[in-house]
């Protein structure tokens, strides 16, 4: 096999861990019992065979348009921050395999310098959006 088509693979591997992973953790600490029970899902209705109370949780645990924001925000920085790691690792085996290799090691400059811009665009949109966030709590913003 091409060792761009392992990189690729080995890649592609990577990521669907990265993605499945939080599904995993979730499916784990579902809120199921052992017994099947499922009394902590559904609408806040009595149900009238059983005559059990049913609640829903709110599985966030936020009540407001920045509380979610928040959330997402944490989630993004926690799902990219290794990525980001894993594409400066590349980068650097780009410049080991350059070998010396003018074209390649353009080649690996160009692709490091991106990871960093969009390191940057990444933790600056982050920053950006919790400073606007503060700033209007800080105003007294309703509904924030």
């Amino acid at each position: 096999m091409d060792f761009f088509k392992i990189k690729k693979i080995m890649g592609s591997l990577v990521l669907f861990s990265f993605l499945l992973l939080p599904l995993a953790v979730g499916a784990a600490n579902s809120g199921f019992g052992a017994s099947g029970s499922d009394t902590n899902f559904g609408a806040s209705d009595a149900d009238t065979t059983s005559g059990r109370s049913v609640t829903l949780l709110n599985p966030l645990g936020v009540d407001s348009f920045s509380g979610l924001v928040d959330k997402i925000l944490n989630a993004a920085i926690l799902i990219g921050i290794p990525i980001a790691v894993l594409f400066i690792v590349l980068a650097g085996f780009k410049f080991v395999f350059a070998q010396g290799n003018p074209e390649a090691l353009k080649k690996a400059r160009r692709n490091f310098l991106n990871t960093i811009i969009g390191i940057a665009i990444f933790v600056g949109a982050s920053l950006i959006a919790t400073v606007i966030i503060k700033t209007l709590t800080e105003l007294g913003v309703k509904g924030l």
